[in-house]
C-alpha cells in the first residue's frame, strides 16, 4: 500500500517537472475578452500567463462595478482561465427629458442608448438633432429637441365675399369662416377650412355664385309648388301632367349651383288621338273630350265617320285610337258623289287646284268637273307622263282625270 502511494506522488511530481522544462499545455493564453472589461495596461501585450496567476478587470467607460460581484479570473492547471460572473453593468443616464407636444422612443436609457423624438399632428421639430444619446458619463448628448405649431399662410381672399375671424397668425386647426357679401349670392366649394398639420389649409377658396334659375314652363302641365320666382339655390318647383298627358321625366326639379334646373325638366305627352278632322264630313258616333286646349279620344276609343250629302266616303268609316296614337285605319275622305276622286300621287302631291295654292287639309278632296290641278314631285323624283296638270272631265256618264294623272319615280 505504501509502495502504491509512493508511485503516484513520483508520477505528479514528474508531470510538474516536465511542465516546468517544456513549458507545453501548461501555461494559460491571454485573459478572455470582456465586452465591459478592461486589463491593467501592462497586461495587455502579455500573451502566457503561469498556473495561479490571476487578473484584475476593471469597467469599461460607460460601465459601473455590480456589488459583491468578482472581477478576477485565475490560470488553471488545465491552461485555462476560470469561469467569470458578470461584475459591470451599462450605466443609466435616467429619463432623456420629455418634449411638450411631442414623444420620444428609445429601447433603454442604458450607456449607447439612443433616444428618437417625434412631433404630433400639427406640430414640427425646430431643432437640429432629433435624437440623444446615452454617453459613457450617465449623461444624455445634446439638448431635448423642441416641437413648435404649425402655421398656414394667411387665407385668401374672395371676389364679392369676406371671411372671419381676421388674424395676424393662423395656426394648426385654426378655422375660417367664408361667406358672401350678397345675401342673394351663395358659396361654392366648402363653406369652413381648417389649418392642416402640413401647413396647408384643408381646401381651395369658395367662390361666390349668384344663382338665378329661369322660370320653368312646361307645356300642358301645371305647377304644384314654386309658382313663382326668384329661384335661387334649392329652390324646388313640383309639375303635374293635364289630363289626357303622362309625364316622361320626373315631377320635381331643384334650382342648381349652376343656375340649371336639375334634374331636366319634364315633358308632358299626350296620350290620345286628336279629334280627327274630316271635310265635308262629320263624326257620327263618338263624343270627343276636351283635353286642355284640345280636343280627343282615348286609346281604344272607336268611332264612326260619315259625310256630308252628295259625297261619299273613300275609306272605312270606323275608326279606332292606337297605342302610337294614330287612328286606324287611316281617316277617310269624303270625296263629291258627282266628280273625280282625289288624286293620290306616289312620290308626288297636288299643289295646285284652278291656280291656287292646294291644302287639302283646308280645301278637301272635292273635285268637280273642269277643276283643274297641277302636281310636283318630291325631291330625286321625276315625272312620268305627258304632263304635270290635269283637268276633271266627265266621259260617258263617268269622271276622269285628263290628261292621265302623271307618276313620279326616280
Amino acid at each position: 500500500m505504501m509502495d502504491h502511494v509512493i508511485s503516484i506522488s513520483s508520477l505528479l511530481l514528474m508531470a510538474l517537472i516536465f511542465c516546468f522544462i517544456t513549458s507545453v499545455n501548461c501555461d494559460c493564453d491571454s485573459p478572455p475578452s470582456i465586452s465591459y472589461g478592461l486589463l491593467k495596461e501592462e497586461l495587455t501585450n502579455q500573451k502566457t500567463f503561469k498556473v495561479g496567476d490571476t487578473v484584475q478587470y476593471s469597467c469599461r467607460p460607460g460601465f459601473i462595478r455590480i456589488l459583491g460581484t468578482r472581477n478576477t479570473v485565475t490560470c488553471t492547471k488545465n491552461s485555462k482561465w476560470t469561469q467569470y460572473e458578470k461584475f459591470c453593468t451599462a450605466k443609466s443616464c435616467g429619463n432623456p427629458g420629455d418634449v411638450e407636444n411631442g414623444d420620444f422612443e428609445a429601447s433603454s436609457f442604458l450607456f449607447g442608448a439612443k433616444v428618437t423624438y417625434s412631433c404630433n399632428d400639427g406640430y414640427r421639430l425646430i431643432s437640429s438633432r432629433n435624437y440623444r444619446f446615452c454617453q459613457e458619463d450617465g449623461t444624455w448628448s445634446n439638448a431635448v429637441p423642441q416641437c413648435e405649431v404649425v402655421i398656414c399662410p394667411d387665407p385668401a381672399s374672395i371676389p364679392d365675399g369676406n371671411f372671419i375671424p381676421e388674424k395676424d397668425e393662423y395656426m394648426y386647426l385654426d378655422t375660417i369662416h367664408y361667406k358672401c357679401n350678397n345675401p342673394k349670392s351663395v358659396l361654392y366649394g366648402e363653406t369652413f377650412v381648417y389649418c392642416t398639420g402640413k401647413g396647408t389649409w384643408s381646401s381651395n377658396p369658395p367662390k361666390c355664385i349668384d344663382v338665378d334659375c329661369p322660370s320653368p314652363e312646361v307645356p300642358d302641365a301645371v305647377k304644384l309648388s314654386g309658382f313663382v320666382g326668384p329661384y335661387t339655390l334649392n329652390s324646388v318647383v313640383r309639375f303635374e301632367c293635364l289630363e289626357g298627358f303622362i309625364m316622361n321625366g320626373t315631377k320635381n326639379v331643384k334650382c342648381n349651383i349652376h343656375s340649371q334646373w336639375e334634374p331636366s325638366l319634364p315633358t308632358c305627352e299626350r296620350n290620345f288621338c286628336y279629334t280627327p278632322q274630316l271635310i265635308n264630313g262629320r263624326i257620327k258616333k263618338g263624343e270627343p273630350k276636351q283635353f286642355n286646349h284640345e280636343k280627343g279620344f282615348y286609346i281604344n276609343d272607336s268611332i264612326q265617320m260619315d259625310c256630308n250629302s252628295y259625297f261619299v266616303i273613300n275609306g272605312q268609316s270606323t275608326l279606332t285610337c292606337g297605342e302610337d296614337l294614330n287612328w286606324n285605319p287611316e281617316v277617310p275622305i269624303c270625296e263629291k258623289r258627282f266628280g273625280c276622286s282625289s288624286p293620290k300621287i306616289l312620290n308626288g302631291r297636288v299643289v295646285l287646284k284652278n291656280g291656287e295654292y292646294y291644302n287639302p287639309k283646308r280645301d278637301g278632296h272635292a273635285f268637280s268637273k273642269s277643276d283643274k290641278i297641277s302636281v310636283q314631285c318630291d325631291d330625286g323624283f321625276e315625272f312620268v307622263g305627258s304632263s304635270s296638270s290635269s283637268e276633271c272631265r266627265l266621259t260617258l256618264l263617268r269622271y276622269v282625270w285628263s290628261p292621265t294623272l302623271p307618276t313620279c319615280e326616280r
